[in-house]
């Protein structure tokens, strides 16, 4: 799922404007555009709510485990600028998790585009992962330079499953501590089909990434991830429990709000409730519901409250 910035950025920032805006100050409602475009592609690895920006005393190495669902390819590695550029150049790299070997690394400078509270470096070519192999990415950061931001929640892209944060004291190499946060640090881009489907033995799951728009205006970009529903005799419910979190781009950090609900593969409607709302988004979402209309990867968004 993408969080690019529109350009220039004075743009972005009044597409979100014009989402706030939208929100009655007590009371009503606005309908949102989806959609997810075929091949969808540049989602981010790992999405959060950044907490506040701390200097690293001494060098430094940040990163977290993730397993993918599927394969899919990384087109760009990442790190952490806050709300300012960065001032010295990160190497940033995939490893192995189990021989810890390194598979594949750049250097993100401070000319690097930003995007949504990340610079990031194109890998060329891109290095593709493969389904239920563990990973770890990772970089570091020189003492006292370039800040670093924690977080405990995080949710990572509709592909792959968050296998917790990781940590060293030391130069550019594999992390080899567990953290119980992670520190940004580290994120990456990668590329994949709009609808993934991931089948178990208790059944379906569903992952979507798209975009949303506010009229003609793209004001931000959405995640879907869906569980089916089954009764007591095992037998389909045609419906699915979701999450749903949507990212709005314009501004540093990014905001977001996360909604949870239930969604009917049959009449392809959606409800719930708004379970989280990040900071300068109107406080009044917190309590707010929401529908969906229409299938998975197209239709309307509208939020309550």
């Amino acid at each position: 799922m993408s969080l690019r910035a529109n350009a220039p950025g004075v743009l972005s920032f009044v597409l979100l404007a014009l989402f706030v805006r939208a929100l009655p100050a007590v009371g009503g409602e606005v309908a949102l555009q989806v959609v997810a475009p075929p091949a969808y592609s540049d989602r981010f690895g790992l999405l959060a709510n950044f907490g506040t920006p701390n200097f690293p005393m001494q060098d430094h190495v940040f990163g977290w485990s993730f397993q993918p669902h599927k394969d899919f390819t990384i087109t760009h590695l990442g790190w952490w600028a806050g709300e300012d550029t960065l001032t010295v150049p990160h190497e940033v790299g995939i490893f192995d998790r189990i021989s810890t070997r390194l598979l594949v690394s750049t250097i993100v400078m401070p000319s690097d585009p930003s995007d949504s509270s990340f610079q990031f470096a194109a890998l060329d070519p891109p290095f593709t992962v493969e389904a239920f192999k563990e990973y770890v990415i990772a970089g570091h950061t020189p003492a006292g330079l370039d800040a670093w931001a924690g977080t405990g929640a995080v949710v990572t892209g509709p592909d792959m499953q968050y296998d917790g944060a990781r940590e060293d004291n030391s130069t550019f190499r594999f992390p080899q501590q567990g953290g119980s946060a992670v520190k940004f640090g580290p994120n990456f881009k990668y590329r994949a089909e709009t609808i993934t489907t991931v089948d178990d033995q208790a059944g379906k799951s569903r992952f979507v990434g798209g975009e949303v728009r506010l009229g003609a205006n793209l004001i931000g970009y959405f995640n879907w991830q869906s569980r089916e529903l089954f009764d007591r005799g095992a037998g389909v419910l045609n419906s699915e429990t979701l999450t749903i979190n949507v990212l709005f781009t314009g501004s540093t950090p990014a905001r977001n709000i996360t909604l949870q609900g239930i969604y009917d593969m049959g009449s392809l409607q959606g409800k719930g409730g708004i379970s989280a709302v990040s900071s300068g988004l109107p406080g009044a979402l917190q309590s707010g519901t929401w529908s969906w209309s229409g299938a998975r990867d197209t239709g309307v968004l509208t939020l309550r409250f």
